[in-house]
């Protein structure tokens, strides 16, 4: 018997046009949670952003947000930041290696090429079937079929990534119960 690829999940920060660190959402605060769920699953997680890996984009948690435990957690730990310093660039993601995606901070039309080219990540991944999740989801400008045969999530709350990050674990988990590796 063949064993199952690992899960590979993919966590996308969305940052401004010039790539600066996002004005909110793109915070450790917001996706560490969901990095560490992933993690802890034992799935291979991979985080991405419109221009790559820079440490600085988004290392510095926002007010408040240094005391969250997971927050905590990614700055002490090493291999974490270096995931985060090793971002990979949009254009170097390919959708079909990956189970599911995290967008954190995304905002738009889902079927409208923006700037940063998170718009069609987003739509691949929807058009593949790979559920997908977008937080904090504020802005983001949905049309009928827009999810087409997979699942959109569309949170706006403190704990949208750590919830968002718990269903898409749980639809992977199912998918892969219902369809084996390689079918």
């Amino acid at each position: 018997m063949q064993a199952s690829p690992p899960v590979r999940f993919l966590i996308v920060l969305s940052m401004q046009e010039n790539c600066a660190r996002s004005a909110g959402p793109a915070r450790i605060e917001h996706f560490a949670p969901a990095y560490y769920l992933f993690k802890d699953a034992g799935a291979d997680t991979v985080l991405a952003s419109p221009c790559g890996g820079d440490a600085s984009l988004a290392i510095a948690p926002g007010d408040g947000g240094g005391s969250d435990p997971d927050t905590i957690r990614f700055l002490a730990d090493r291999h974490a930041r270096d995931d985060l310093a090793d971002m990979l660039c949009i254009g170097q993601i390919v959708a079909e290696e990956f189970d599911a995606a995290l967008f954190v901070g995304f905002s738009g039309a889902i079927r409208r090429p923006d700037a940063l080219g998170v718009a069609p990540l987003l739509a691949a991944m929807l058009d593949l079937g790979r559920p997908a999740a977008v937080v904090p989801g504020r802005g983001l400008q949905l049309a009928a079929g827009d999810a087409a045969e997979s699942l959109l999530l569309v949170a706006d709350h403190p704990q949208a990534a750590r919830l968002a990050a718990h269903a898409l674990l749980t639809i992977v988990e199912m998918q892969r119960r219902i369809e084996p590796a390689g079918a």
